[in-house]
């Protein structure tokens, strides 16, 4: 009876070690997925503010604008404006 219960706790230990590591590694390759994305927007938006500072400058603006609107500080009118205006295409077109 004992050596039973024995025998199962050691393969929920084991069980338990094996979920822990698996864990573990999806969470590194989270994190290393995280990491080349940002590298990846941080060498576009260095690209983009060599070849078109007026690009860049805009996007800029829109994820600055976007940043403040989720949290909840106030944004650029212009910014409503355009968001308003896709938000109407969008409608127009079927899309939303």
């Amino acid at each position: 009876m004992f050596e039973a219960i024995d025998q199962l706790a050691r393969i929920v230990g084991y069980g338990t070690i094996i979920v822990g590591i698996i864990w573990f590694l999806g969470k590194v390759a989270d994190d290393k997925a995280a990491h080349r994305a940002a590298m990846a927007d941080r060498e576009y938006l260095n690209e983009m503010r060599k070849r078109d500072p007026a690009a860049y400058d805009k996007e800029m603006w829109w994820r600055d604008n976007m940043r403040r609107k989720e949290q909840g500080l106030m944004t650029d009118p212009e910014f409503e404006r355009q968001g308003r205006k896709m938000a109407q295409s969008l409608r127009e077109n079927g899309l939303l």
